[in-house]
């Protein structure tokens, strides 16, 4: 029987130094966590890329996202979504894993669901509980990126 503060953290998790995890966390998937990020009591991120500076609110659900420098993603605020084409430079790639891109300084409210390949750009705050198919590109699920690195 797993301790009731226990943290479950994959052996494919990548955690930067000086990142606090809470209790009932869950890591999973091939996630990386940069530098000073919080990932507060019961969240569960997998596959996920979170940079540094980001918190990941309690009981919040993030999956096959990135959340750039100095994100937040409010109390049980859901990103999930299905596979997208995703194009960086030149290059298409498809069917990629991803629900959602979150720019740096964005933050997703309380309660929030963003599925099927959202992108946020800064500044944007939603609040309310609600389905976003906000997105960087008017195509559904279909994202320009740009190549960062997660310190």
């Amino acid at each position: 029987m797993d301790h009731p503060d226990s943290v479950s953290v994959a052996d494919d998790v990548v955690l930067a130094d000086t990142v606090w995890v809470g209790p009932n966390v869950t890591l999973g998937g091939a996630t990386t966590v940069g530098r000073n990020a919080t990932v507060e009591v019961g969240a569960i991120v997998e596959n996920a890329v979170v940079f540094p500076d980001t918190v990941v609110g309690a009981g919040a659900v993030v999956r096959d996202a990135v959340i750039a420098v100095n994100g937040r993603v409010g109390p049980n605020a859901t990103i999930v979504g299905e596979p997208a084409t995703v194009v960086v430079g030149d290059t298409v790639h498809h069917d990629v894993a991803l629900s959602g891109v979150i720019s740096g300084n964005a933050t997703i409210g309380a309660g929030a669901t963003l599925t099927d390949g959202a992108g946020l750009r800064s500044s944007l705050e939603c609040g309310r509980p609600s389905r976003s198919r906000a997105s960087t590109r008017s195509a559904r699920g279909r994202h320009q990126t740009e190549r960062s690195s997660v310190r």
